[in-house]
C-alpha cells in the first residue's frame, strides 16, 4: 500500500504540473500580504497546483481503496486529483479577479 500510496501522490503531482502547463490557473500571483506571515499570495502557482494534486490523489486513493477496493482506486485517485486541481486553480483565478488590488 506504500508504493500504491507513493504513485497516487506522484499522479497528482504530474497532474498538478499538467494543469500550469495548459495555464489553467492564474499566470502570476500578485505580490502582496496583509500580515507579516506566509499567504496564499508568496506561494508560486505551480506548488499550490502540486500539493493540490498529489493531496487530494492521495486522499482520492485511500477512499477509493474503501468505496470500490484496491484495483480500481487508481483510477479513481487520478479523477479526484484533475477535478480538484481543475476547480482549485479556477478558484484561485476568479478570487484573484475580486480582490482588490493593494501593493504594500
Amino acid at each position: 500500500m506504500v508504493q500504491l500510496s507513493l504513485l497516487w501522490i506522484g499522479m497528482g503531482v504530474l497532474v498538478g504540473l499538467l494543469a500550469c502547463a495548459a495555464r489553467l490557473g492564474p499566470g502570476k500571483l500578485p505580490q502582496y500580504t496583509n500580515h507579516k506571515l506566509l499567504s496564499l499570495h508568496s506561494v508560486p502557482v505551480p506548488v499550490i497546483a502540486m500539493l493540490c494534486g498529489g493531496g487530494m490523489a492521495l486522499a482520492g486513493g485511500w477512499l477509493g481503496v474503501l468505496l470500490v477496493g484496491q484495483f480500481l482506486a487508481t483510477w479513481m485517485a487520478l479523477w479526484i486529483s484533475i477535478v480538484a486541481v481543475v476547480v482549485g486553480l479556477w478558484a484561485i483565478k476568479k478570487h484573484l479577479s475580486c480582490s482588490p488590488k493593494v501593493y504594500m
